[in-house]
């Protein structure tokens, strides 16, 4: 009697590099997220500091020196979003 093989994607092997690939994926998206996340409360921030500068809240000298650190910051992390997209579009 001749057993028919299973389908690759019955097998051991697929089963488990898919859960393999599929908890990387949950992972680079979650770091993502969480950068994206960080991103979006930076600009909330500056934001926040710009009203109270434009109202007189707080002179320009210490909103720079607020500022300054919030900015070097967030082009950090919005490069490391830019990085971390241009990794995802290669892999597609």
């Amino acid at each position: 009697m001749i057993e028919t093989l299973p389908s690759f994607e019955e097998t051991r092997v697929y089963k488990e590099l898919f859960s393999a690939a599929e908890k990387n994926g949950e992972k680079r998206g979650e770091k993502r997220g969480e950068k994206l996340g960080e991103r979006a409360s930076m600009l909330r921030q500056l934001r926040r500091y710009k009203a109270m500068n434009k109202k007189g809240d707080i002179d320009d000298l210490v909103f720079q020196k607020i500022c300054e650190p919030i900015r070097k910051d967030l082009k950090k992390i919005t490069k490391e979003i830019n990085e971390m997209a241009k990794k995802l579009n290669k892999s597609h």
